[in-house]
This record gives structure tokens, sequence and C-alpha cells, in this order.
């Protein structure tokens, strides 16, 4: 299955004019909103959306992932590992339910048991999961570090390596400071994805100063209740926003959201999955069965 997924989007790259071994930069973008036994969350798949869109314009080949399972996020996460070895930089955005235990992050995805909060993924074995030939990344996680009765729990496994989460040229940036929670504010947007995706548009500025402004916008916005938190190991400067051309963003959709050439439909389609690719230049979506 990880094998046809692989070769599926090489074609897909292919399709879109992007040569996966002349990308530099990549990102991964999951967003996690409707939870089976947690609470159901408004903002994240608009947030991912969102995040998605500012990416592949700052030059990441982005993939876009949805409403994932533990299972679908490991999956990913292994194939993203194979088209993103090339890469210099890497960007993962997560947005979801978040908890921190064990002096873990832990992330959370859509088939979480409310009760034991399993599966789960450690940003650290996330970061382990990376390609070793990638020299910096930056993992920017927009959800809450508490939630209340999850003082103990453990991550499910993931063929990483976690301890390089230790190593230079790692940044992990937070939406709340530690224990703290990660507020759905009263937009379209959560107020870090908003205060985020604001600051990327200033360009020529380091993830420092871009996480300062973000920083600013959001304790402002939730007067004072929600600091952004961030902790680096980088031995050389991150722009983000350097002014180069847009790269292309690559969407593992449910058909739900996606319908021939990528139009909407409506109804309640069979569960099938497509992978579909959006070019910069095109007008629409190219998209395949899985």
């Amino acid at each position: 299955m990880l094998r046809h997924l692989v070769a599926g989007l090489l074609f897909i790259l292919g399709l879109t004019g992007q040569a996966v071994a002349h990308e530099t930069r990549a990102a991964l973008v999951i967003g996690n909103s409707d939870y089976r036994t947690l609470q159901p969350l408004r903002n994240p798949v608009g947030d991912a959306t969102e995040m998605a869109h500012v990416l592949s314009d700052l030059g990441f080949t982005t993939w876009l992932a949805l409403n994932q399972s533990g299972a679908q996020m490991r999956q990913t996460i292994t194939a993203f590992r194979s088209l993103s070895s090339q890469s210099d930089l890497v960007v993962v955005f997560f947005a979801g339910h978040g908890v921190q235990s064990r002096g873990r992050s832990l992330l959370l995805p859509t088939d979480t048991d409310a009760n034991a909060l399993a599966p789960s993924l450690s940003v650290e074995a996330l970061i382990g999961a990376i390609s070793t030939r990638v020299q910096q990344i930056v993992v920017l996680v927009d959800a809450c570090r508490d939630i209340p009765g999850t003082a103990d729990l453990a991550a499910s496994p993931l063929s990483s390596s976690p301890e390089r989460a230790n190593a230079a040229g790692i940044y992990i940036a937070h939406a709340a400071q530690p224990g703290g929670l990660a507020l759905d504010g009263t937009g379209l947007l959560s107020p870090f994805t908003q205060a985020l995706s604001q600051a990327l548009a200033l360009p020529g500025s380091s993830i420092d100063q871009t996480m300062t402004r973000a920083r600013m916008s959001v304790i402002q916005a939730t007067g004072g209740h929600q600091i952004p938190w961030a902790r680096s190991s980088l031995i050389s400067q991150i722009i983000l926003n350097d002014r180069r051309a847009p790269a292309a963003l690559i969407v593992l959709a449910d058909v739900a959201l996606v319908g021939q050439g990528g139009q909407p439909v409506s109804g309640h389609p069979p569960p099938a999955k497509y992978l579909c690719a959006i070019a910069p230049a095109a007008d629409g979506m190219t998209c395949r069965s899985a």
C-alpha cells in the first residue's frame, strides 16, 4: 500500500512539473477536526488548509492531510520521509488535539480513545521519522498542551530516531505555553494560525522574528491567556519567506471533499480516497484514485 502511495505521489509531482530531486523545501501539514470520541474541533481543518497554501506560496512542496487516524498519520509521515529526503529544509505543521505528557508533546489522531488518549504520536518521534539527510526541521504545533485527566500517557511507536529532536538544526514552536491551552478564537482560523499566516507574509524575516510577531499578536488577541512558545537548536538562520516561486500543493483528500476535476461534491459519496495535486499556475486539480 505504501509503495503505491509513494508511486502515485511521484506521478502527481511529475504532472505539476516539480522534480523531486530538485526540491530543496518540503512541508507536511496535518489538520484533525473530526474526532470520534474526543470533542470535535472547529478550526484545525481550516487552519491546516490555510497553512498549506501559505507554505506552498513560499516555495515548499506541500502535502496537506486532513482528519487522519493514527494509522493514516503514520503512513503519511513514512511516505513523506521518502519524498522529502532530498530537501534541505522541512516544515511540519499540525493542528488538532494535543497534550503534554512525560515531558513530550503528543499529537492526537482522530481515532484517539477518549479514556486512554491512544493512539498518539510525539513531536520527538515525528522529527526522528524525517530523513536524516534533511539539515533543518521546523515543527509548528497549533494544539493544546494540556487536557484535564491525562497526566501520564504513552505515545504509539513510529519507526524513527526520537533522540534527533535534541540534535542541531531543529526548531519547534507551540501555539501555547507549557501546560497551556490553544484557543479556537472567534474567526475561521485559530489565533495562532491567523497570527502566523500574517507574520509569514513579511519577506526576509528570520523564523525567530516571525515567531516573535506571531507571539505578540496571539497574546494581544487572547488577552494574555495564550503565549506561543518555541525552542531552537538552529546553528544557521531560517527565512521561510525569501521571495521564491510557489511550489506544488499535494492534497491527500477524501472524496467527500474532492470530486471529478477537483470540483466540490455534495451528498454522501462512497469512502474512496483520491490523490490530488494543485499546480500553482493550474486552473484546477488533477485527481486520481488512490
